[in-house]
């Protein structure tokens, strides 16, 4: 009996016993999951999943998890990485991380597992670069005060292109337009587009602050101008004066005025210290200006050449050559050609069109035959597009779309340019 009851005990116990070791070892394998899950946690709270490694070697990322959606990664490794593993041998824990990029946690001060592999953040390769984006349009928007009539619509503009300035200024009752602005800086219609971008009309009107006070006087007052709150978005230096284009689209300029470069009128005096309005044409409004060396260049928001100062060899460009011209007036521009960039030389002027033809007038460096006192297009290979040009003393350049320089000029007095009359592309480029 007691034998019996010995060998029956035994076996009773025995399954006890491996029923307890199992517990045992399930315990402790859950307290080490948790422990390791805690780890990877505990420095973020919130946001999306992402799966992250916490034992072994790094995972192999799949499509739903990795936060670049980089379509590079691939379960295969190189022969000689001895690292290597199949995803079945890798314990992944899926991890909350912040909504922002995963780029930012390689600054978290606790240590944990987000920062302990390389694979972890996606490499700096897999983002966007910085560039034009072929196919991605931006929307520019333009805003004002409720009491405002004539605010344009929006404009799409490719990527890296520019927008155009409104041809119209919105009005407003009792106020007067000072621009469009972008932020607390005046907009510049010439700066490439790379994103959605709202601009909004300030305005100005004449005050008296205070505008009243005891009736024995005594009281200091500010008088604001209608214009005080115009800012400049170009400027342009000449040989002893300035240009510079206010976000009204109005020319400012300074300095030197013996040759009319000023465009301040007939009755201006020989030098101005300070910025004032040029003697603008009524319903005129400037997109760009440039300067030479006694002579400005503009362009409005039709497309039209105007220009004013020393007609030296006709770089005015209206058929005539010598005087000067105190107010700014049109070049001689073809019928239905508009243009979109100026550049002013020494003695000549460069423009670029709107199909990205470049034009030239002025005394030499023309890079074309014919007069000198019209605006007349350079030849080129067809198929060539420029995209901005830069008219020097005695040389002038082009870019094209594909990046390329264009030089003419005088060759035999200067050794950075091409071959007179060009254009040609430059050598070493």
């Amino acid at each position: 009996m007691r034998m019996w009851n010995a060998f029956n005990r035994r076996r009773l116990v025995r399954p006890v016993v491996a029923v307890v070791s199992v517990l045992a070892v399930m315990g402790a394998g859950l307290v080490s999951g948790a422990q390791a899950a805690d780890s990877a946690v505990s420095p973020v709270d919130g946001g999306r999943t992402v799966a992250v490694p916490v034992d072994g070697p790094a995972p192999v990322p799949s499509s739903d998890a990795s936060p670049s959606g980089d379509s590079s990664s691939s379960s295969s490794s190189s022969p000689g990485d001895s690292s290597s593993s199949s995803s079945s041998d890798v314990s992944v824990s899926s991890v909350v991380l912040p909504s922002g990029s995963v780029d930012g946690l390689s600054g978290l001060a606790t240590s944990g597992p987000l920062s302990s592999r390389a694979g972890d953040v996606p490499p700096s390769s897999s983002r966007q670069a910085v560039g034009v984006r072929a196919g991605v349009v931006h929307t520019v928007s333009f805003s004002s005060e409720a009491d405002s009539t004539g605010v344009p619509g929006a404009q799409s503009v490719p990527d890296g292109g520019t927008a155009s300035w409104p041809r119209e200024d919105p009005s407003r009752p009792g106020w007067t337009f000072n621009g469009w602005f972008l932020g607390d800086a005046a907009y510049d219609f010439s700066s490439p587009v790379m994103g959605d971008v709202t601009l909004t009309a300030r305005w100005g009107r004449r005050s008296v602050t205070p505008d009243r006070g005891p009736w024995q006087g005594g009281t200091d007052v500010r008088i604001s101008d209608a214009a005080d709150g115009v800012r400049f978005a170009q400027v342009a230096a000449g040989a002893g004066f300035s240009v510079a284009l206010g976000s009204d689209g109005n020319a400012y300029t300074w300095g030197d005025n013996t040759t009319g470069q000023l465009g301040a009128g007939d009755d201006a005096g020989a030098h101005r210290a300070a910025p004032a309005m040029a003697a603008m044409p009524d319903g005129v409004g400037f997109t760009r200006v440039a300067a030479g060396d006694s002579h400005a260049i503009a362009l409005d928001r039709d497309g039209r050449v105007w220009t004013w100062g020393y007609d030296f060899g006709g770089s005015l460009g209206r058929g005539t050559t010598g005087g000067t011209s105190t107010r700014p007036a049109p070049a001689a521009t073809p019928a239905g050609v508009r243009f979109a960039a100026v550049s002013a030389g020494t003695h000549h002027s460069m423009a670029i069109d709107t199909d990205g033809g470049v034009w030239t007038w002025g005394d030499a460096n023309l890079g074309r035959s014919g007069d000198g006192a019209t605006p007349g297009r350079v030849p080129t290979p067809a198929g060539t597009a420029f995209t901005a040009v830069s008219a020097g003393s005695h040389h002038s350049m082009a870019l094209d779309t594909d990046g390329r320089i264009w030089t003419w000029g005088d060759a035999a007095g200067a050794a950075e340019v091409g071959v007179a009359p060009g254009p040609y592309p430059a050598v070493g480029v």
